[in-house]
């Protein structure tokens, strides 16, 4: 199967397996853009070459869109997320944890004289959405950055010792840690792409879980899960 577009709205991605196949699909796009009167802007476009750099004598190849040049960059935000030419979300994980650590201290610090009980609802309200984290490789070390931030904004609401372990937090907020947090949305997720009503989602999700398994973000996710 080869899936060759991403569209929500009128954000698209492309996805090609070559440059020629790439600049295929760019003149489909040029071709389609002058039949309904519309443009694609280059400048707002962006490229990211996955895989292994391969030394080419002319530096990586350039695509054209509306006759103008598109970037090359090495990561790029897309619906909220952070998509990287490594092809792993520590861009994604790290840019979260960094947003997590401000609205922290912009409730703490708004809500300083309020009560903890007050102060931690607040911040579960408005800190804990953890946007995209369903996609997010659980195994990978960059998942323990975001639990730090979490764990020293619950020491600060409470107004306890930094040193206090961290098994500890759940049990003085009712809460779950958080990557026992993390985990159930990811396995909920996962449910949902297994028995998903689009046949592609629900392709790609079965062939990540069932035969791909730990070379699939998904499938490694789903066992990450299960061991949990």
């Amino acid at each position: 199967m080869f899936l060759g577009a991403l569209v929500y709205a009128d954000d698209i991605v492309l996805l090609a397996p070559t440059p020629s196949s790439m600049r295929t699909m760019l003149a489909l796009c040029d071709n389609f853009a002058d039949d309904l009167y519309i443009v694609f802007s280059g400048k707002k476009s962006k490229c990211i070459h996955t895989g292994p750099r391969l030394k080419l004598p002319y530096g990586l190849p350039q695509f054209y869109i509306g006759g103008m040049a598109i970037e090359p960059v090495d990561k790029w935000p897309y619906l909220g997320h952070i998509i990287s030419a490594t092809r792993n979300d520590k861009a994604d994980t790290m840019s979260k944890r960094n947003t997590l650590c401000q609205r922290i201290n912009n409730v703490l610090c708004f809500f300083a004289n309020r009560d903890p009980i007050t102060k931690l609802k607040l911040v579960k309200a408005y800190c804990s959405s953890f946007y995209g984290s369903v996609l997010w490789d659980l195994a990978k070390a960059s998942i323990r950055d975001v639990c730090i931030v979490w764990h020293k904004g619950l020491r600060r609401i409470w107004d306890l010792p930094h040193n206090t372990h961290c098994n500890l937090l759940p049990l003085v907020c009712n809460t779950l840690p958080l990557m026992d947090e993390l985990s159930c949305r990811c396995a909920t997720f996962i449910t949902n792409v297994l028995h998903s009503d689009n046949d592609i989602v629900r392709y790609v999700a079965q062939h990540g879980v069932y035969f791909s398994r730990m070379l699939s973000p998904i499938g490694r996710n789903a066992l990450f899960c299960c061991l949990r």
